[in-house]
């Protein structure tokens, strides 16, 4: 089992454990490999890769970003070159905006992408949003700003669930959709056609045709 979206008390009103309980709690689960995302900050990371080497989780780097208009997108370090494209993009968001209120900006994402897969977010994201209230044709626009800006093998649907709202997603859907599920087991990555829905089961793998290794950096206490 692998699971892509958790927060730490580092998530203000978002969380409320200690980055070492999540992953007590997780081994307890027999999840294999889990992401910490904060929202906003990478600062129970440290602690989060400490605790995860010591009881044989793998770790994975990440944090739920607020976008330019409030809603989220969740982002994932794929390797070194990520983590820090991550970093860089918190950092201006913190610095360009009034404190506590981080931003990042769409081009901002768009322009250090290398080395990051970005989920869809939950209900706070603007695509989830959009479907909620049914503007279907709104949601799908901005799938498909996002996939051509950051490449499709960058963005992703996200669902908590293995059985993510199939019939709203393929309303939206005229090519190729991955849809990753960020608490199955594994993580299920649904690929949504106009003909037919296929699955395939990819354990820590938010890809749309292979496996992706995941090279992740252990942050430095700084």
């Amino acid at each position: 089992m692998v699971h892509l979206h958790a927060h730490s008390y580092f998530s203000f009103l978002n969380g409320a454990s200690a980055p070492e309980e999540l992953v007590d709690i997780a081994s307890q689960l027999g999840i294999s490999a889990m992401a910490l995302t904060d929202r906003d900050t990478v600062a129970g990371l440290v602690p989060f890769h400490r605790a995860a080497e010591r009881v044989g989780i793998r770790p994975i780097s990440g944090a739920e970003v607020t976008m330019e208009d409030g809603t989220v997108l969740t982002v994932l370090a794929e390797n070194a070159k990520g983590y820090a494209e991550l970093c860089t993009l918190l950092t201006k968001a913190h610095l360009s905006h009034p404190r506590g209120e981080p931003r990042t900006l769409y081009q901002d994402l768009v322009e250090h992408r290398e080395g990051l897969i970005v989920l869809s977010g939950d209900r706070r994201g603007r695509i989830p949003s959009l479907l909620l209230q049914k503007q279907n044709q709104k949601a799908r626009e901005m799938a498909e700003w996002l996939r051509d800006r950051l490449g499709k093998d960058r963005f992703f649907l996200k669902s908590k669930t293995p059985s993510p709202p199939v019939a709203n997603i393929l309303q939206i859907s005229y090519v190729n959709w991955p849809i990753l599920s960020t608490s199955a087991s594994p993580p299920l990555t649904i690929f949504i056609t106009q003909a037919r829905i296929n699955f395939q089961f990819m354990m820590c793998s938010p890809v749309s045709e292979t496996k992706r290794t995941w090279s992740l950096p252990t942050p430095s206490a700084r």
